[in-house]
């Protein structure tokens, strides 16, 4: 009679390795920072997946306040998608706000 082998877990292993800290660029420039921060990203083959550029085109307290609005809305985002309670739908709270992260 043949040995049988134990069985194998089959499930995928976690993480292996911390994650990445999220890096927030906000530049005066709408393309041309950006630009230059693709290509630095490119020439060193740097992963984009947790750089964010945004070009405000605007003054130093536009780019200050752009920076404040746009870690504001990625924490928002970040609760939202914890909870899975709210399907899509904005909170009482962002009602009525614009999106200024674009």
């Amino acid at each position: 009679m043949a040995l049988r082998h134990p069985r194998r877990r089959l499930a995928r292993p976690g993480p292996k390795r911390e994650p990445y800290d999220r890096v927030l660029i906000v530049c005066e420039g709408k393309r041309t920072e950006p630009l230059y921060f693709q290509g630095l990203a490119d020439r060193y083959r740097l992963n984009m997946m947790n750089i964010v550029v945004v070009g405000s085109g605007s003054d130093p307290r536009t780019v200050v306040r752009k920076a404040k609005v746009h870690k504001l809305v990625k924490y928002l985002q970040s609760l939202k998608s914890e909870s899975g309670t709210n399907h899509g739908r904005r909170s009482r709270n962002m009602r009525g706000h614009r999106d200024l992260s674009a």
